[in-house]
């Protein structure tokens, strides 16, 4: 699974891929308004193709800002059962040692199957 710095690192990638994928669509603007065709069996193909690749362009941006933001979440999650998992282990310990009274400390429970710990 990947940790919290995974998820994170793949939600910034995404953005600048997302980024980079608008600068394409932005780009295509211009052309797709004056491709220089004027007429011939070629335009209506060339203007369908310009109309998808822009179509495609921006869906696909959206999606990966979409996937951007579900990654947060889930490296926000990761970050959560880190900390946890490591009062978990502090209050282990305690209770080994003697220092904490009462039943054992139970790990943490309760977070998606995706969540890794670090």
């Amino acid at each position: 699974m990947p940790t919290e710095t995974e998820f994170r690192t793949a939600a910034s990638s995404l953005r600048r891929g997302a980024g980079s994928v608008r600068n394409v669509h932005d780009d295509l603007v211009p052309l797709r308004n004056d491709t220089g065709m004027r007429a011939g069996p070629y335009v209506v193909i060339v203007d369908t193709l310009m109309d998808a690749s822009m179509l495609n362009a921006g869906f696909a941006a959206a999606e990966m800002d979409r996937v951007a933001g579900v990654y947060d979440v889930r490296a926000q999650e990761c970050a959560n059962y880190t900390v946890a998992l490591r009062n978990h282990g502090d209050d282990l310990e305690l209770w080994l040692g003697g220092g904490r009274v009462g039943p054992r400390p139970t790990e943490p429970s309760g977070y998606p199957w995706y969540v890794e710990a670090g």
